[in-house]
C-alpha cells in the first residue's frame, strides 16, 4: 500500500484517503482516545494509531454499514459467501474473481461496459431493496459498490435512487474490505449515530485524547 495508507471500503465522497498523510502531520505522536464526530467513510480513523476509537455520524445508513462490516470482520468467509450469492442472484459482474463481460460489449462501450452489463441486475437489486419491509444493510452496501460514483442517496420517498455505476466488485474493493476487517478487529471502534453536539457532550475527554473535526461540506453555505 502506498505510503502505508489504507482506504475505506465505503469509497466515501469527500474521503480523506489521498490527503491522510498531510492531515496526520498535525496529530500528536501518541493518542489515547481518537474521537471523530463526522466519521464518514472512516479513512481517517483507519490510518490512526490510538488505544480507543469513538466514531460518530448523523447518517444512520453510514453507521449501519460500518457496524455491519465490523460484525463481518469476525468471519469474513461468511461475508464473501453472501457477496457471491448476491452477485449470482442478480447476474452482476465480479472482476476480482472472473471477467465475464463479453468482449463485444467491451468493444462497443469501451468506457462504460460495466454499467451496460450490470444495469438490469443492479436495477432489480435496487427495486428489491426499496420494496423490502426489512431493508438489508448488506444489500445497501452492495448497491453502494455497484452504484454511480459509489454514493448513497435516497429520494424524498425514502427510496434508494442512484443509477448503476461503471464499476463492479474488483480487486481494489476486496483489498479495502480486507484491510477494514483486519484493522477494525484490532481497533474495536465504538459507533454512534447522534447529532455531533450530542455526541461530543457525552464524551469525557482527557489531555491524551484527540478530537478530529472534519465537518461535511454543503453547497451554498
Amino acid at each position: 500500500m502506498k505510503n502505508n495508507v489504507v482506504r475505506s471500503p465505503l469509497f466515501y465522497v469527500g474521503d480523506k484517503y489521498k490527503i491522510i498523510n498531510e492531515i496526520k502531520q498535525y496529530f500528536p505522536d501518541e493518542i489515547h482516545c481518537f474521537v471523530e464526530p463526522f466519521v464518514g467513510g472512516g479513512s481517517v480513523f483507519m490510518n490512526v494509531d490510538a488505544t480507543d476509537f469513538l466514531l460518530n455520524d448523523l447518517d444512520k445508513n453510514i453507521i449501519a454499514i460500518h457496524q455491519m462490516l465490523c460484525e463481518s470482520a469476525v468471519n469474513p468467509t461468511i461475508f464473501y459467501q453472501k457477496v457471491d450469492a448476491v452477485v449470482k442472484q442478480y447476474g452482476l459482474s465480479c472482476s476480482y474473481k472472473e471477467d465475464i463481460v463479453p468482449e463485444e460489449l467491451k468493444r462497443e462501450f469501451v468506457k462504460t461496459y460495466y454499467a451496460r452489463f450490470n444495469k438490469l441486475g443492479y436495477e432489480k437489486m435496487r427495486s428489491d431493496y426499496n420494496q423490502s419491509k426489512d431493508r438489508s444493510t448488506f444489500i445497501l452496501y452492495m448497491l453502494l459498490i455497484y452504484g454511480f460514483n459509489r454514493m448513497i442517496r435516497f429520494n424524498k420517498s425514502g427510496d434508494f435512487n442512484l443509477p448503476v455505476g461503471n464499476v463492479d466488485l474488483n480487486q481494489n474493493t476486496i483489498k479495502a474490505l480486507n484491510d477494514y476487517f483486519c484493522l477494525t478487529e484490532i481497533k474495536n471502534p465504538r459507533w454512534y449515530n447522534l447529532d455531533f453536539e450530542d455526541f461530543i457532550n457525552q464524551v469525557t475527554l482527557t489531555p491524551d485524547d484527540l478530537v478530529y473535526l472534519a465537518p461535511p461540506l454543503f453547497d451554498n453555505v
